[in-house]
């Protein structure tokens, strides 16, 4: 089977998307049901006229969370140094990609990204991120 096209990564967190918000069915289907209304939400992007199985799509949807979070780490470490780089958040984002293709892979899913930053917030924002914690690691006692 074919790699998978930025189309298709698209309509694939637009899936995961729509049905992980379906009320509660999204948050209470089990697994194998959870990932075939995503396969069914899939091939409805493309009118049922794509050949991808639940197996792919779960692949591919790791795949993509890994590489998102690995690019918004590496954002969001320029963007805590703005203020001592003397730079802006476009700079911040430009670094980061530099430094996530400096691991060997080309930056791809910048549109995935847009998405899951929309739609799941903190979790792929980079300009989001916790102040350093000033306390006692062992009791959780602010200094």
């Amino acid at each position: 089977m074919a790699a998978f096209s930025t189309e298709e990564d698209v309509a694939l967190i637009r899936a995961f998307y729509v049905v992980a918000s379906e009320p509660l069915i999204g948050r209470e289907m089990e697994g194998r049901v959870f990932w075939n209304r995503i396969l069914e939400e899939f091939r409805a992007s493309f009118g049922n006229n794509i050949e991808r199985s639940t197996k792919s799509i779960q692949c591919r949807f790791t795949i993509l969370k890994q590489n998102v979070k690995r690019y918004v780490g590496h954002v969001r470490v320029r963007c805590r140094g703005m203020a001592a780089g003397g730079y802006n958040v476009a700079t911040a984002y430009h670094l980061g990609q530099a430094a996530y293709e400096e691991e060997g892979k080309i930056w791809r899913h910048g549109a995935v990204f847009e998405i899951l930053k929309t739609q799941f917030g903190r979790e792929y924002d980079p300009e989001f991120f916790h102040p350093p914690f000033k306390g006692n690691p062992e009791d959780g006692a602010e200094a």
